[in-house]
């Protein structure tokens, strides 16, 4: 694996090889470096080190309503269309 000239990349590791040695390639993404996945030398994923987003939080809150309390549709009538018909007709249309 050579680096990159951009600061803190490497250049493309191939699968087989990032799978044989995936803990020493997860080591230097802790150290900040990035890893470019290749399948046949084609780049196809990135893996880079986390980072916190700073002044972002997340938060959870409790539910205000219990399942049992929220109105669901009625059910279609026996001989409807499903979703994916609909679908198809669409595209269908569409294309002629």
């Amino acid at each position: 694996m050579v680096m990159n000239k951009r600061k803190g990349q490497r250049a493309g590791v191939r699968i087989a090889q990032f799978k044989a040695h995936m803990g020493r390639y997860l080591k230097e993404v802790r150290k900040g470096y990035s890893i470019t996945l290749l399948d046949r030398d084609h780049p196809i994923a990135e893996i880079v080190p986390h980072t916190e987003v700073k002044g972002y939080r997340l938060t959870v809150r409790p539910a205000t309503r219990k399942w049992g309390s929220i109105v669901l549709p009625p059910p279609l009538p026996p001989g409807s269309p499903d979703s994916l018909t609909i679908l198809l007709e669409d595209r269908n249309r569409d294309r002629f």
